[in-house]
């Protein structure tokens, strides 16, 4: 199996690619979920599988693959490998994800500083503005 350079982009990758990149990150996991942190060999943990979901929002066959590939659909950017109900679970709830993935992406950066590792970045983007001048 090719290896990659985590993270990758999620629209660039075929079928297949999409397949290694997450069984290398549950690889790198250690074969624990990147959102809940349980094993991927299991079922997701019952926190998660209690929380209502409107199953109408996603596609068929949704949860024939227990184990998806997560990725961030703003930076289009892989994170890792998850659950297909914690997958869920990150649609349905996107604000309180969001606060996840930004506290998940932070300890991240600590432990690479910890580690004295670079930290991977997108290239920044000039922020814009309005009329006024106000970011936004």
């Amino acid at each position: 199996m090719k290896k990659y350079d985590l993270p990758q982009p999620y629209s660039q990758l075929s079928k297949n690619q999409r397949r290694e990149v997450r069984l290398q990150y549950v690889e790198q996991q250690k074969g624990k979920c990147w959102f809940c942190g349980h094993d991927l060999d299991a079922e997701a943990p019952e926190e998660i599988k209690s929380k209502p979901i409107d199953w109408r929002a996603f596609p068929p066959g949704f949860l024939n693959n227990p184990v998806h590939l997560q990725h961030d659909h703003i930076t289009d950017m892989t994170e890792g490998a998850v659950h297909a109900y914690c997958n869920a679970i990150s649609w349905q709830y996107k604000e309180q994800y969001e606060v996840m993935a930004i506290a998940r992406r932070t300890i991240e950066e600590l432990k690479r500083i910890k580690e004295k590792k670079p930290i991977k970045r997108k290239k920044a983007t000039k922020p814009k503005t309005n009329q006024l001048g106000l970011d936004f």
